[in-house]
């Protein structure tokens, strides 16, 4: 749970406040409740257009750094949407819970080209990569506050494209919260493409819905604000549709993308990406 600070709000000023797709906004007692929805958005991108080099400072991660990732995992992700309303304990101990997992290959078959970084000799974040029926999935990423802003995450990422690419692997999914704008701009920024998904569509349609209804009722809504609206209203439904003529409806689920499976598996091609 978030709250709009400590200060009071009247009903308009509450209504007047900016709405971001993946949140819930509820007015109560004089306070606006702002949540995070979790809605998870599955990304692919094709790694034959990829840029990027290894960085041969990053190293292999192993069981025995554990400890050490976990509390990178914790400093990255203390007060981000996906942890919002967490104590920093709550953090660490499902950020340990991720890493057993990933190292026990339950979400796929860790992958070699999973990378951590050090930065003055301490372990601040890293890539952690899984096999699934679609091929390399991007498990974890996260890089600790004291080494953000230096293009780490961008490094990590491209040492896996580059990695992959030599190994003969065609596209890298990875996946984002639609409330977390930073997540996904770094996505879109590295190439990657939103999977159309029934259920999240379906969500970023009627937030259009709605903010063009709130916009119009505040009277503060621009000729060429609403065109937009209406295009991307538009834009959602048409996509929902070809969803439904192809029989896709599912096709596209995060859950379908990240079957595990192991590295030797046949890999099934996501359609139109290879």
């Amino acid at each position: 749970m978030v709250l709009h600070g400590r200060k009071r709000l009247s009903r308009t000023e509450f209504d007047r406040l900016p709405r971001a797709v993946g949140w819930t906004y509820h007015y109560q007692d004089g306070v606006a409740v702002i949540t995070p929805r979790h809605a998870p958005q599955a990304a692919v991108r094709n790694l034959a257009s990829a840029g990027g080099v290894p960085d041969r400072s990053l190293v292999t991660p192993a069981p025995a750094d554990l400890d050490a990732l976990c509390t990178a995992f914790a400093a990255a992700f203390s007060g981000t949407p996906e942890y919002a309303g967490s104590r920093p304990d709550e953090v660490r101990r499902s950020g340990r819970d991720s890493l057993c997992t990933w190292l026990a290959g339950r979400r796929g078959e860790p992958r070699p080209e999973s990378r951590a970084l050090l930065d003055d000799g301490r372990l601040r974040g890293a890539i952690l990569l899984v096999q699934t029926r679609t091929g390399p999935h991007v498990d974890l990423l996260f890089v600790s506050p004291t080494a953000q802003r230096r293009h780490c995450a961008t490094r990590l990422m491209e040492t896996a494209f580059a990695l992959l690419r030599d190994a003969g692997c065609h596209t890298l999914t990875s996946s984002y919260d639609l409330n977390n704008r930073a997540s996904r701009d770094f996505h879109w920024r590295l190439g990657f493409e939103d999977l159309p998904d029934t259920e999240t569509e379906r969500l970023r349609r009627g937030h259009a819905i709605s903010e063009r209804e709130r916009r119009q009722s505040l009277g503060n809504l621009s000729p060429e604000e609403e065109v937009g609206m209406l295009a991307a209203i538009g834009l959602h439904e048409h996509t929902l549709e070809r969803l439904r003529e192809q029989g896709l409806e599912n096709h596209f689920r995060l859950a379908e993308i990240l079957a595990p499976a192991r590295i030797s598996d046949p890999v099934q091609p996501i359609a139109g990406y290879i």
